[in-house]
């Protein structure tokens, strides 16, 4: 039966995130792989936690699969493969927690666990969101995105602070049922019941707190805007007019709608990425045209598009944003950062030159060199992520300290069909709004677009593939959180330590044991 639990955990982790979305089995999504590693050897774990992650990712991860095939001109027999790697990569870092959960048990079986495995599932948390590029999609935390009263501290130590206690949750859980006296195990429940109430009390007063901030500060009317221009027509030259169409009618009725509080001036639209299907930055009918939108609605536009910078080197291509003014003047550009590895570039330079004829749509866009917000005006300093950045928090961070005072997600998830993708990316940007206490607005061309309030609340949510658009009224936030100012740093040497004590805790029982 204990070889169906790595099993079971898996499919408890892939059940907490979209599309199904029942975060209450994050809590104890770990125990049944705890009692299959409790007393076993380091490989045994390993082989355990290899199992539980490849389970977990590849039920959260199965839809790259049909998108490479369908968008990358890959066949499926290759597709599939190449998806398994990647999810047998992503075990790797439960396989180690695994094994480390599977030595200190035998070692030190109360004591160790709670001081190691919280910590050290912490750490490589962190780890699998820098080591080669970064790839954080599903960490534990973000399936809790729905209960904002839960993730409140979030703002003192990052997501990594949420899974650190889930983990711990779990090894309490564990411990309760496994204790080797009946008198203990009441005591972990109880533990995990009082927490589960500090975290909601708590979170239901930052909230209220962060509410009543609000109030005093400047206010802006936005609107996400959601084309849903299909991904097969996206760049036909002969649908650019079309799509630039679509986009003012969207904004022309959303703005309609808003006449009673969205002050003229004080607008902001934000299309998607690659709203614009074209070079903006060069003169043309379809460019006159959308300055033209914003001088007529009397708002400002952020939109994405594709531009470009000719040097000595040659012609750099980027993955942008453009910042309109209400009067039709562009207000700046911003460059996406953080992007994505064997989509818009080929990591490691000529070493990966090889995949690009199996990944014959991989792009060759360069880096942007600048996080500075896109401004009009004295304080609507609009901080832009664009698709896969906003699943790092260090680019939300970075854009805040540069002076954001509210954040716009741009993105286009077409790829991703009517799968939980979408969904889980989302939910991610509610991670970005709490711990830079920003308000958020997500575009995305098919969906899911939104408007999240700094304590993590979606005032205004699409549904995918409608043709639509969202409005709300935020507030200029500029303050700087601890963990704007500081980051995770502080509390993953915190865990380092933890990890340190525990290891040499357990290897002097080991070496008293030796020597009885």
């Amino acid at each position: 039966m204990t070889a169906f639990f790595p099993i079971l955990s898996g499919l408890l982790i892939a059940g907490a995130f979209p599309p199904f979305s029942f975060s209450p089995l994050i809590s104890f999504c770990l125990v049944p792989l705890l009692f299959a590693v409790a007393g076993k050897g380091v490989r045994q774990g390993m082989s355990c936690g290899l199992v539980t992650g490849f389970v977990s990712f590849f039920g959260i991860l199965w839809w790259l699969a049909p998108t490479i095939s369908r968008y990358g001109n890959l066949p499926p027999w290759f597709s599939w493969p190449v998806i398994c790697l990647l999810v047998a990569y992503l075990a790797i870092y439960p396989a180690v927690w695994a094994g480390s959960a599977a030595w200190v048990s035998r070692k030190s079986p109360i004591l160790g666990p709670l001081v190691l495995l919280p910590a050290s599932w912490t750490l490589l948390e962190w780890l699998r969101e820098h080591l080669f590029s970064g790839f954080p999609w599903a960490s534990l935390a973000y399936a809790l995105s729905k209960s904002p009263s839960l993730i409140q501290t979030a703002d003192v130590w990052g997501h990594f602070g949420i899974s650190y206690l889930i983990v711990l949750a779990n090894v309490l859980l564990w411990i309760a049922v496994s204790a080797p006296k009946p008198s203990w195990r009441p005591y972990p429940v109880l533990a995990v019941a009082l927490g589960l109430l500090f975290l909601h009390l708590h979170g239901n007063q930052r909230i209220r707190s962060v509410m009543e901030e609000d109030t005093s500060v400047p206010a802006l009317a936005v609107f996400a805007v959601q084309g849903n221009v299909p991904q097969d027509i996206k760049w036909d030259p002969a649908f650019q007019a079309e799509t630039i169409d679509i986009y003012r009618e969207l904004s022309r009725e959303a703005v309609r709608e808003s006449d009673d509080w969205g002050k003229p001036g004080r607008r902001l639209l934000v299309w998607p990425e690659t709203s614009a299907p074209f070079y903006f930055q060069e003169d043309g009918p379809l460019r006159t045209e959308i300055l033209g939108i914003a001088r007529d609605l009397d708002a400002m536009i952020l939109l994405g598009s594709p531009a470009y910078d000719a040097g000595s080197d040659g012609v750099a291509f980027f993955n942008s944003a453009f910042l309109i003014g209400p009067d039709g003047s562009i207000a700046g550009r911003y460059d996406k950062v953080h992007l994505v590895p064997f989509g818009e570039y080929l990591p490691l330079g000529p070493l990966s030159a090889w995949a690009k004829d199996l990944l014959p749509f991989a792009g060759e866009f360069r880096e942007g060199m600048s996080s500075r917000p896109l401004a009009w005006g004295m304080d609507v300093k609009v901080g832009c992520l664009i698709c896969f950045e906003s699943i790092f928090p260090d680019r939300a961070r970075e854009i805040v300290r540069e002076g954001a005072d509210v954040i716009a997600v741009i993105t286009n998830d077409a790829w991703f069909g009517r799968t939980g993708a979408p969904y889980q990316h989302e939910d991610m940007a509610v991670f970005r709004a709490v711990e830079t206490r920003r308000w958020l607005i997500r575009s995305a061309n098919t969906g899911v677009s939104s408007i999240i309030s700094p304590w993590g609340e979606r005032t205004a949510q699409t549904k995918i593939f409608e043709r639509t658009a969202v409005s709300g009224e935020v507030r200029l936030r500029n303050g700087q959180g601890l963990y704007v100012r500081t980051g995770p740093t502080f509390f993953l040497t915190l865990c380092l330590a933890l990890v340190i004590f525990a290891l040499f805790h357990a290897s002097r029982k080991l070496q008293r044991e030796e020597r009885i």
